[in-house]
C-alpha cells in the first residue's frame, strides 16, 4: 500500500496507461501522461486491457469500458469475482466463488457457457491458448475446458489435496 492508503496497479493499454487504485480507474494518455478519463469503481480488482475495452470485476459486476473514452460499453452482474479476468481472442472468463466458470463474449458481455467446479479456489490465474482455458485450483486440481464450448477437457490432479499423504 502507497502512504495515501491504497494499492495502485498499472495495465498498460494499446493506447492508454490505465491506472487502478481500490475506488477508481484513471486513463492517461501516453504520449503526454494527460488524463483522459477516470471512473469510480469500489473494490476493483485489477483490470485487463483488450480489444480497445477496459475489462473490470467492481461492483458486483464485470464492466467493460472504452479504453479511448471511458465510456461504459456493457455490465454483467457477477458477485464474488475470486481470480483476475482472462481474456483471449474475443472471449472474457470469469470465475466466481460458487465455483463456476462463465465464458463471455468480449464485445457485447453476451454469457456464451458456464462450467461448474468444485468451489476451490484458483492458485493461479486462468491461462488461455489456443482453444484451451486452463486453471489450477487450490484443492490441487488442474481443469482444461473448451474455450468455444466451456466443456471440461480433462482433469487432473497436480499437487497433493490438503491433508493428502502421497
Amino acid at each position: 500500500a502507497l502512504p495515501f492508503g491504497e494499492s495502485v496497479r498499472l495495465i498498460v493499454g494499446e493506447t492508454r496507461l490505465i491506472v487502478a487504485a481500490e475506488s477508481r480507474l484513471d486513463a492517461l494518455a501516453w504520449a503526454s501522461g494527460a488524463p483522459q478519463w477516470s471512473a469510480t469503481m469500489a473494490g476493483t480488482a485489477t483490470p485487463l486491457v483488450a480489444d480497445g475495452r477496459v475489462f473490470a470485476a467492481a461492483d458486483g459486476h464485470i464492466a467493460a469500458l472504452s479504453e479511448v473514452t471511458g465510456h461504459v460499453e456493457w455490465r454483467w452482474p457477477a458477485a464474488g469475482v475470486t481470480a483476475p479476468l482472462a481474456y483471449r481472442a474475443g472471449w472474457l472468463f470469469v470465475i466466481t466463488a460458487d465455483g463456476n466458470v462463465t465464458g463471455l463474449r468480449a464485445a457485447d458481455g453476451a454469457p456464451q457457457w458456464t462450467a461448474s467446479h468444485p468451489p476451490a479456489r484458483l492458485a493461479a490465474p486462468l491461462t488461455v491458448d489456443g482453444d484451451g482455458l486452463f486453471g489450477v485450483f487450490d484443492d490441487g486440481s488442474l481443469v482444461a475446458w473448451q474455450v468455444s464450448t466451456g466443456q471440461v477437457r480433462w482433469t487432473t490432479q497436480v499437487a497433493p489435496r490438503p491433508g493428502q499423504i502421497l
